[in-house]
């Protein structure tokens, strides 16, 4: 019960449901769109894509388990993720996505963005 009211007082509640919220609507929007959900699939059945993807996955995973928290690798880290998730929405024409994705990282998530 300590668990769920610590969760209430700090507003992850807030924090999280916005970001998930965010998620939902584009992937909603994806979904009953066929051509943005085509685009979304050509980048990732891309082997030349999925490839450099992976090296990013292992890049970020590095720079997570190595450095400290507020290091600059790490926050450095986290605005490239920022823009990877921006540049995905906008192959697909998502253009209202990236805002409220940069709004609720900052707003929600310190020093995220």
């Amino acid at each position: 019960m300590k668990l769920i009211e610590s969760y209430i007082t700090e507003n992850k509640f807030i924090k999280f449901g916005s970001i998930f919220l965010v998620f939902i609507i584009s992937i909603y929007e994806i979904l009953n769109n066929k051509e943005k959900f085509n685009k979304l699939k050509s980048i990732f059945t891309n082997k030349r894509w999925l490839h450099h993807f992976v090296i990013m996955l292992v890049f970020i995973t590095g720079i997570f388990y190595k450095y400290p928290m507020h290091s600059l690798e790490r926050e450095s880290t986290k605005k490239g993720l920022t823009a990877l998730i921006i540049a995905i929405f906008a192959s697909i024409d998502l253009t209202i996505a990236p805002f409220w994705i940069i709004w609720v990282l900052s707003y929600s998530f310190d020093d995220w963005v």
